[in-house]
């Protein structure tokens, strides 16, 4: 039950974040062009109920997370070409930024990707019963390995990518 509820608490956390993020450079037009000029595809929000784009924020924080790190560093440190506001929140996401939070980005983007790969199949006008629920066996079995090696796998990526 302790890691049950321990995870919840840190899965919750690695939510508030992650919007934490996305709203200090949605909150203003000169960091979210700075941030764009770096970026191959735009940081999203997510919606609480869809899971697709759960997965796509997920996904575009993952792809962009070296861009994103190196920006708020920047504006974190060079306090002369910002001002105390904006350099004062990148410090303060700069410190929720760490092994752990790396490590559930990575584990989310595993899940939901699997997830939405089997939600956009259930969606086909042309789906079979017995081909939706080899795809519903799949998710599971699929979610089960990530259960028994994602952690591990995702701690590996995120330990990677700690700057």
């Amino acid at each position: 039950i302790c890691f049950r509820i321990c995870f919840t608490h840190d899965d919750n956390i690695f939510w508030l974040n992650s919007k934490h993020l996305l709203i200090f450079f949605f909150g203003s037009t000169s960091r979210w062009e700075l941030l764009m000029k770096t970026m191959k595809i735009t940081l999203k929000s997510h919606c609480d109920t869809r899971w697709s784009t759960k997965k796509q924020a997920v996904n575009a924080l993952k792809l962009n997370f070296k861009h994103a790190f190196d920006i708020l560093n920047l504006m974190a440190t060079n306090s002369k070409d910002f001002n105390k506001n904006t350099s004062t929140s990148a410090q303060h996401i700069l410190k929720q930024i760490n092994v752990k939070f790396l490590c559930l980005l990575h584990f989310w983007d595993s899940i939901l990707g699997q997830i939405d790969k089997v939600n956009l199949s259930l969606q086909n006008q042309n789906q079979s019963i017995d081909v939706a629920l080899k795809s519903l066996e799949g998710l599971i079995e699929c979610i089960q390995n990530i259960r028994d090696s994602g952690f591990e796998n995702a701690l590996n990526e995120a330990k990677k990518m700690h700057f």
